[in-house]
């Protein structure tokens, strides 16, 4: 509020001194202008809020009702204006000139009233756009964030629920390498409680969950059945990425290629980062007769936390055939 009353006063002392002294070229008393236009700089005020006020409460109206209400406002205050003009300012400061109350002169008045209205609403429209634009800034930004809470509340129990099925399975088999697997899987869940929340987390941390996931769906699996290759061509740990980006692009190539193979599998992964861009390719076998097109949740979900998080600096591109699914992966982060 106090914002607005100052942006006020400066803009009505500007136009009172501008308009004075455009007058004053003539004769050159600055100060006499100054005086007389400052007796009709009340009326002239009054008329451009009343009209703006009129804009606001009729614009989604009538639009006839906006443009006879300004229109009877500047007559009025144009003989307002001419009212002083005739009785006080003419008679003190131009004694030698002669006015009259009505007459072809008054559009005079009439027109400074409508300058003086234009200008002060294209100002307040401008203001109010500058404000509608701040608010669905704000709105849009809190809209994104709402939806991106959402997608990842999505993804923790999708992947979870994965995990902890894998370890009911070594535990119905009493298998030794269960208290590996839940060490792995705390390890997991203290990644999704504490860091998840977070903005970005460092390459170095995104990639140790991920190997984490690795080893943990590794433990279904004999040595026979299932080969996973990992690259990784890091030129700075500290990159900073979107919690659980990643996550999905190999738990998809579990849960829909080796997780369905009974031998013969194999999972490749590749993650190269340079500069502030960072590239993750998956590439998974399929099993026979596997339908194309099936991938779950999870990469749906990335793409649209790839479109919100990095809208045009990104892309995820699919490549299936009837025997292996590939992800590749590349985002421009601008941090």
């Amino acid at each position: 509020m106090k914002l607005r009353i100052n942006w006020q006063v400066f803009f009505w002392m500007g136009y009172w001194l501008a308009i004075a002294y455009t007058n004053s070229r003539y004769d050159d008393h600055f100060a006499k202008y100054v005086l007389s236009q400052g007796a009709m700089m009340p009326v002239q005020i009054a008329a451009a809020m009343a009209g703006w006020k009129w804009v606001m409460q009729y614009s989604q109206k009538k639009k006839w009702m906006v443009f006879g209400g300004l229109i009877l406002f500047a007559l009025v205050a144009g003989f307002l204006n001419r009212s002083i003009k005739y009785c006080w300012t003419v008679p003190q400061f131009f004694p030698d000139s002669t006015i009259e109350l009505w007459g072809w002169r008054y559009l005079y008045d009439f027109f400074d009233v409508v300058l003086a209205m234009s200008l002060y609403l294209t100002a307040q429209l401008f203001l109010q756009y500058q404000i509608n634009l701040r608010l669905t800034a704000q709105l849009r930004a809190e809209k994104t964030s709402a939806e991106l809470q959402a997608l990842k509340n999505q993804v923790r129990p999708h992947f979870l629920l994965n995990t902890i099925n894998n370890i009911y399975a070594l535990a119905r088999k009493q298998s030794p390498q269960t208290p590996v697997a839940a060490l792995r899987l705390a390890n997991l869940l203290r990644f999704v409680l504490y860091e998840s929340e977070k903005p970005a987390v460092t390459l170095e941390s995104e990639l140790k969950t991920v190997n984490d996931y690795i080893d943990l769906e590794k433990l279904r699996f004999d040595e026979d059945r299932l080969k996973v290759t990992i690259v990784v061509d890091c030129e700075h740990s500290g990159f900073p990425i979107p919690p659980l980006l990643l996550l999905p692009l190999v738990e998809n190539a579990f849960k829909h290629g080796a997780g369905e193979q009974r031998d013969g599998a194999y999972i490749a992964i590749t993650l190269i980062q340079k500069g502030n861009q960072l590239e993750f390719r998956v590439k998974n076998s399929l099993p026979e007769n596997y339908q194309l097109g099936q991938d779950g949740i999870g990469l749906s979900n990335l793409e649209r936390q790839l479109e919100l998080l990095f809208p045009g600096k990104s892309n995820l591109e699919i490549i299936q055939t009837e025997k292996d699914f590939e992800a590749f992966l590349w985002i421009k982060n601008h941090h």
